[in-house]
């Protein structure tokens, strides 16, 4: 409950209030990760000593993560967008191995330097009941070792967002990791380009198996990198919206004309269902906007590229790529949602067959012997954990609709809402509930979004002691009549 029922001040800005002036000492500090990151990756492409160059590497991010929570999702945020693909012999992931530091580090730092590790206002509380009962669900799976391994990356997943929402919710300036995330896949999807991943999409018309070429050894599913696409370009909308540094905001806008174009290369439908979900809330919401100026502007703007990006793959040879003609021909579109729709009654059926405990985490493919599972979050979440594990996913979603909603400054609530369309959208034709996308993007939108909710009710209660303070009208009124006051 907000403190009064005045109208609420629609140009709050919760990026200003946790803004902080960069000090010498962290200037310095970063050139000198700077250095040792170049050096590592010198040592380990050039000299060929993998270990010593992540030592040589290493050891400042460790520093840097102990230190700082922001610097710790900066870290998260910039390996990301890569995946696995920065990665020692296939086993070693980059992206692995800093989010277990920087959850250790974070926790850690809040608890002994902030004095608490907290929870109170988040969505987690069903992320960690889905993490524990798909660990207990390994006891009665087909293989429970398979199970009990898949479990365990939820269980990791949980204490990241948790990390994460402590990180962001409460103190931290959650723009600078914004920034290295949207940064981040702009440096991959330049990459892409610059090795000529992009002319062998339009020779080959095969996006769907070409897109992380050049990031990745492994084949990358279109969806899953769409996934972390969609999300960027909310985030570079955001930080046009927010960014404080306004010469940023040029970058900020190429990004939204250059995700888009790169989302639909990708031939991901699943992906762009949720985008155009999104997008369609907010064209049914545009008076929120029209109430804050700023925030009118930068949609407009935003839109404008988006469809301009998007244009400019229909306009070019791109559009006769094999992904692309997966979107436009509406003999593959029928043929996608038919296989979707198959896979859906299959689903269903062994549902109820089993439908109190499910097949266990990751069991569903092993114990029905299909080929592949099912394309949608809660029937496959409902499959492998039961009835309860369907009802803790729609749980999480009603927690965190409450979380994104409570706010009403229009970039937050625009930014933390569009995740979480996007996000349940998507997963209804793709199953991406176990990805790391998943987890990061919906807790930190709901963070956002909390943070902001903070700010508001900090304002309405400092306008409540204005008010407080004031002498009733009718007292001024009497007393400007009368000369005296009846006080």
């Amino acid at each position: 409950m907000y403190a009064i029922n005045a109208p609420m001040d629609l140009n709050i800005n919760p990026v200003e209030e946790a803004k902080q002036p960069f000090s010498p000492g962290w200037a310095m500090f970063i050139a000198i990760w700077i250095v040792c990151l170049l050096a590592g990756a010198a040592l380990t492409l050039q000299m060929k000593q993998p270990v010593l160059g992540a030592i040589v590497a290493g050891l400042p991010t460790l520093a840097g993560i102990l230190i700082s929570p922001i610097f710790s999702l900066c870290c998260i945020c910039l390996v990301l967008p890569l995946s696995g693909s920065i990665n020692f012999e296939g086993v070693f992931t980059a992206d692995r191995a800093i989010g277990a530091l920087a959850t250790a580090g974070i926790l850690i730092h809040c608890k002994f330097f902030r004095g608490s590790v907290r929870i109170s206002g988040s969505p987690l509380l069903p992320l960690f009941l889905i993490a524990g009962w798909s660990t207990l669900s390994a006891l009665w799976s087909v293989n429970p070792q398979y199970a009990f391994f898949s479990a365990l990356s939820l269980v990791q997943l949980s204490f990241w967002v948790w990390a994460l929402w402590n990180a962001i919710a409460y103190r931290g300036n959650y723009i600078w990791p914004l920034r290295c995330y949207a940064a981040g896949m702009l440096v991959v999807v330049m990459r892409l380009y610059l090795s000529g991943g992009l002319s062998r999409i339009k020779d080959e018309g095969n996006a769907a198996r070409l897109t992380l070429e050049s990031t990745s050894r492994d084949n990358v599913n279109p969806n899953d990198f769409a996934a972390f696409l969609v999300p960027a370009f909310f985030i570079a909308v955001y930080l046009f919206l927010r960014d404080p540094a306004k010469f940023l905001r040029i970058i900020w806008v190429i990004c939204a004309m250059v995700f888009p174009i790169m989302i639909v290369l990708t031939g991901a439908r699943s992906a762009l269902a949720g985008l155009l979900c999104a997008l369609l809330v907010t064209a049914l919401t545009f008076h929120h906007f029209i109430r804050a100026r700023g925030a009118l502007i930068g949609i407009v703007i935003a839109g404008i590229c988006m469809v301009g990006g998007i244009f400019y793959v229909l306009s070019s040879d791109l559009s006769r790529s094999d992904a692309v003609q997966r979107i436009l021909d509406p003999r593959l579109r029928g043929k996608g949602m038919n296989n979707r729709l198959m896979l859906m009654e299959r689903g269903l059926t062994h549902i109820f067959s089993r439908p109190l405990l499910g097949t266990g985490c990751h069991n569903y493919v092993l114990t029905y012997q299909e080929k592949w599972a099912i394309h949608n979050d809660p029937m496959l979440i409902a499959a492998e954990l039961g009835i309860f594990g369907g009802f803790l996913y729609f749980w999480f979603f009603w927690k965190l609709g409450k979380t994104v909603f409570g706010t009403r400054a229009p970039p937050e609530k625009w930014f933390a809402r569009s995740l979480v369309i996007f996000l349940f959208v998507t997963g209804l034709a793709h199953p991406i509930f176990a990805a790391k996308s998943f987890w990061f993007f919906s807790v930190c939108g709901a963070a956002v979004a909390f943070r902001a909710r903070q700010s508001e009710e900090n304002a309405a209660m400092d306008l409540a002691y204005q008010y407080a303070s004031m002498p009733p009208p009718d007292l001024q009124l009497s007393q400007h009549r009368w000369g005296h006051s009846y006080a």
